[in-house]
């Protein structure tokens, strides 16, 4: 019965990876759509960070475990990223 349930949970494992990596997949072609079309600069700026930022977060909550690691550790991943992203914003502004 132990190892039903065990091999249940990484199944599980599984396809939460893929499905992570599909997510991934999709966020990175659109990135490649949106290279294509013709935007203003400044647009595309904002469009990447925010697909680049959710692209980051995503690797970080699934694949180096932040998901299921204590708060603390997501803490300080959040505030660099935070301050990534207001000081981009800034330099965008500028």
């Amino acid at each position: 019965m132990e190892n039903h349930s065990k091999g249940q949970e990484s199944r599980t494992g599984v396809r939460t990876y893929v499905f992570v990596f599909i997510i991934l997949a999709i966020i990175t072609a659109v990135e490649i759509f949106l290279s294509t079309i013709s935007i203003s600069r400044e647009t595309l700026r904002v469009l990447f960070l925010a697909l680049s930022l959710a692209k980051a977060s995503l690797v970080a909550a699934f694949f180096m475990h932040l998901r299921s690691d204590s708060k603390l550790y997501t803490y300080i991943f959040i505030l660099p990223a935070v301050m990534f992203v207001l000081f981009a914003l800034l330099t965008i502004a500028i």
